[in-house]
């Protein structure tokens, strides 16, 4: 795929976010191996937190304990404006999936876009919809 005049990094990243390739701590030996050179950073943090999206269930009564982990990965990210957009929306992704108010306070830290900031305010088990008690 290097030297194919199309196909190159974005045809990588499509193809393996659009469906499950493997469950999430293979996958991250994959992209830390055998996918390294293909595929940055911040899309290795998609890709993951979509497969942690996919295996993990959303409003848990106890935190996995690859979400904090994954976050911190996330929180690394920085450089021009699209990427800590990118980075916030990632970590804003993982909040169905806390159940820590530790874990949510660091999250809440990492992100620097204030809407979002201003959304991480409660776990997701604290929040009720309209018409619930």
């Amino acid at each position: 795929m290097e030297t194919h005049k199309r196909l190159g990094d974005k045809y990588i990243v499509a193809a393996l976010a659009s469906a499950e390739i493997a469950p999430y701590d293979d996958l991250v030996q994959l992209l830390e191996g055998e996918f390294a050179g293909y595929v940055d950073e911040s899309a290795k943090c998609s890709l993951l937190v979509d497969q942690l999206l996919r295996e993990l269930p959303s409003y848990p009564e106890a935190e996995d304990p690859r979400v904090l982990p994954l976050a911190e990965r996330i929180g690394q990210l920085d450089g021009e404006f699209w990427v800590r957009r990118h980075r916030d929306n990632q970590l804003w992704r993982l909040w169905p999936l806390l159940a820590d108010q530790a874990s949510l306070t660091r999250i809440r830290a990492l992100v620097r876009t204030p809407n979002i900031r201003r959304e991480l305010a409660h776990l997701p088990r604290e929040v009720t919809g309209p018409g619930e008690s």
